[in-house]
């Protein structure tokens, strides 16, 4: 019996949405549900928020369900709890923290605000400030893809909507397996696996990449050689991706300016 079920995702669409970015995210999406009997994606409302979607088939009601705990859906305050994992999206970065959004809705919306000291907590256990320029070493941006935890006996402040919080297991095993490799990334920011495989390609620098990582459908990590600077791929990749922007991820330097804390 075939069903349609709606749903909406906290899948932020913010290039412009036109037909090869709605083939390509039904195509994205239809790859995440080989497993289930599905029909047909409709794409309904893509927004830099969330991404409305009907889901047409026999196992409508599961896909549905899963993608929403894949990508994350909109929440109210009494849906969360203290400690859980919640995917979210990093919505901004100042001198001192990055905010994430995990789909709060108005009016219980807020964000979560993970300190810079934080965050090196959760990776070195090692508690003290880092400046900026050291967080931006991890090339994490706007639109990065996050799993973070909510500490409600960490703060909440109302004035700003902001809720205290840290990375979750899954995001502290991620960043810890890109440090361990020592291999440069360069996190590319508003293009599909696609585009940027043929930006690879068509620059010519198909060999100084090892794979291309998933992080969200807009959203990849470019694993780069030994001895490919990620930042050095920026100006030749530029060229065959102008939405896109780009972001390195160093490990050998993250590393490096940890020791001297």
């Amino acid at each position: 019996m075939t069903e349609e079920v709606r749903v909406k995702i906290l899948l932020p669409i913010y290039v412009q949405f036109n037909q090869n970015i709605r083939r390509s995210l039904i195509g994205f999406l239809k790859s995440l549900l080989s497993d289930l009997d599905i029909s047909e994606i409709i794409v309904i409302n893509p927004q830099k928020r969330f991404t409305e979607i009907a889901i047409r088939g026999a196992d409508a009601h599961i896909a549905g369900k899963f993608l929403e705990k894949e990508f994350g859906k909109s929440l109210t305050w009494n849906d969360l709890r203290d400690g859980e994992e919640y995917r979210g999206i990093v919505r901004s970065v100042n001198n001192n923290a990055f905010y994430v959004d995990i789909g709060l809705v108005d009016p219980d919306y807020f964000r979560v605000k993970i300190t810079f000291k934080e965050f090196i907590r959760s990776l070195f256990r090692v508690s003290k400030d880092i400046p900026e320029d050291l967080f931006n070493l991890f090339g994490i941006r706007q639109y990065f893809p996050i799993y973070v935890k909510v500490v409600f006996s960490a703060g909440i402040d109302e004035n700003k909507r902001v809720i205290f919080g840290s990375l979750s297991r899954r995001s502290v095993n991620m960043l810890l397996s890109w440090l361990r490799m020592r291999l440069d990334r360069l996190i590319i920011y508003g293009a599909t696996r696609s585009q940027v495989e043929k930006a690879v390609k068509a620059s010519g620098h198909f060999r100084d990449v090892v794979s291309l990582e998933r992080l969200g459908f807009l959203e990849y990590a470019l694993v780069c050689k030994w001895g490919t600077s990620a930042k050095g791929l920026i100006p030749e990749l530029g060229p065959y991706l102008p939405s896109a922007t780009f972001a390195p991820f160093y490990p050998r330097l993250i590393k490096k300016r940890i020791k001297l804390l």
